[in-house]
C-alpha cells in the first residue's frame, strides 16, 4: 500500500465509492397487508410432525438492527401470539 507521502496532494481525497447518507437504510420486502408462505411444523395425524408452507398475511412489521421482522395473521387471527420471524423465513405468495 502506497505511503501517503507518495500520493501527490490532488489524489488524496478522490474516491470511486459514493457514500450513502444512510448505510443501514433497507426496503422491506412485504408490506402490511400483503400475502406470504412460511414453512411451519405440522401434525402429521400419526404422531409425528412435516413441514410444509402455509398461507399468512403480514400483520405488522418492524425494523429492528439492519433486518426487517414481520408478525403474521393465518386464518385463526394472530399467529404465534404475535411473535415476529424473520424476512427471511417468508416466500411471496405466488
Amino acid at each position: 500500500m502506497a505511503d501517503q507521502r507518495d500520493i501527490p496532494e490532488s489524489e488524496r481525497s478522490k474516491s470511486t465509492a459514493i457514500r450513502s447518507f444512510n448505510s443501514n437504510e433497507r426496503i422491506a420486502a412485504f408490506d402490511v397487508g400483503e400475502k406470504v408462505k412460511m414453512k411451519v411444523s405440522r401434525d402429521d395425524g400419526n404422531g409425528g410432525t412435516r413441514m410444509q408452507f402455509d398461507d399468512f398475511t403480514v400483520a405488522e412489521r418492524r425494523y429492528k438492527v439492519g433486518r426487517y421482522e414481520y408478525s403474521l395473521n393465518d386464518s385463526n387471527g394472530l399467529y404465534n401470539d404475535g411473535k415476529y420471524f424473520l424476512e427471511a423465513e417468508l416466500r411471496p405468495e405466488t
